[in-house]
């Protein structure tokens, strides 16, 4: 089995206006359960925008699940075989110390 599984989600438009809907309307604390149990999963990694692409990771028996708006899949798309050390470099960021 692959390490790295992309998963497309095709959500409907009514899927699309009820998160919508919680967005504007569930306080914040509340929010990020609801969106999940809707979802099955999370908001988009990022930007934490509606998701379009889930991405699963093989991790020695764990499964790390993220999820993509499209805009932030291309990034995903750009970096997915580039050490954290090249995305760093490569788009300026700053590493965080690793003693934090």
């Amino acid at each position: 089995m692959s390490k790295v599984r992309i998963e497309e989600l095709n959500l409907s438009d009514e899927t699309i206006e009820k998160i919508n809907r919680i967005q504007a309307e569930v306080f914040i604390t509340k929010r990020k359960d609801k969106l999940r149990a809707l979802l099955g999963g999370p908001m988009c990694s990022i930007c934490s925008g509606i998701p379009t692409k889930r991405i699963y990771y093989k991790l020695d028996g764990l499964t790390r699940i993220e999820a993509y708006c499209d805009k932030h899949f291309e990034f995903f798309e750009k970096t997915r075989d580039t050490s954290m050390n090249d995305i760093i470099e490569g788009y300026g960021c700053i590493k965080a110390n690793s003693n934090v």
